[in-house]
């Protein structure tokens, strides 16, 4: 049994002062998982760093999204019903990744697990079909895929696991040509016609991609195990515990 993690992100060790809002700018967060992930790519820890890029509109009077931080440090997007443009949103990345998981993706199964809480649904049949974390090709991303994750479009009066094994499928996805959003907010790549106005606002806490094959732990058993971190977490005397979010998304139409 090996540790095999590629990437992990917490919401509560980025910094509290981070511009999530800004656009035109990147700026990078210690990838958690860089330790494992740098044995199994032979990448640098700084190769592996997670980047965080925003498209989204986020001042004046048709606003596309609002990032706020909870109490307790989660990522709050508030994302409008009115107001998105097609190609736009806010998500994490790991490209220092994405060749390890290129050339493993017909041998490995990867999972995705997220601890995360849906503060409000999209709305519209299209709804159902807005993506929050994607690992594809550029063409016909629904159908050329190696992990496609959707959270239930259902509001969560408290925060939850959501876990995904991967289900690669179709044309191979190339080493440096591909979308790649982990997560986002709004619509991900290749999804931006089909859910325009009709994405999720919710809160982000850990976002966490393993090498189920290489761990050669079963999948029951990780989601078991990122199950029993939630409960501490969000548990008593946990770092998340009593979490409460400053706005309600009904303050963005």
């Amino acid at each position: 049994m090996l540790d095999a993690r590629c990437s992990m992100l917490d919401a509560e060790k980025i910094a509290a002062d981070s511009n999530f809002s800004a656009t035109a700018v990147t700026t990078y967060t210690d990838n958690l998982a860089a330790e494992v992930a740098v044995e199994l790519t032979g990448k640098t820890a700084t190769d592996l760093r997670l980047a965080w890029n925003n498209s989204l509109v986020t001042t004046g009077a048709a606003l596309e999204a609002l990032f706020e931080r909870t109490v307790k440090g989660g990522i709050h997007g508030i994302v409008s019903l009115l107001n998105q443009q097609i190609g736009h949103r806010g998500r994490f990345q790991c490209p220092g990744i994405m060749e390890y998981n290129a050339a493993h993706q017909n041998d490995h199964q990867f999972a995705l697990f997220m601890h995360d809480r849906v503060t409000r649904i999209g709305e519209g049949t299209s709804a159902q079909q807005s993506v929050e974390s994607i690992i594809s090709t550029q063409v016909s991303p629904s159908a050329n895929r190696l992990i496609i994750s959707r959270l239930p479009n259902a509001i969560s009066d408290n925060p939850g696991l959501h876990s995904q094994l991967s289900d690669k499928a179709g044309t191979d996805l190339p080493p440096t040509v591909y979308y790649q959003d982990r997560p986002v907010f709004v619509a991900a790549s290749g999804f931006g016609t089909l859910v325009n106005n009709a994405c999720k606002s919710w809160v982000l806490y850990r976002c966490h991609l393993v090498d189920v094959t290489a761990s050669g732990i079963a999948f029951a058993e990780l989601t078991a195990a990122e199950q029993q971190l939630l409960n501490v977490n969000f548990g008593t005397g946990g770092k998340y515990a009593g979490d409460t979010i400053p706005t309600s998304p009904s303050a963005l139409p």
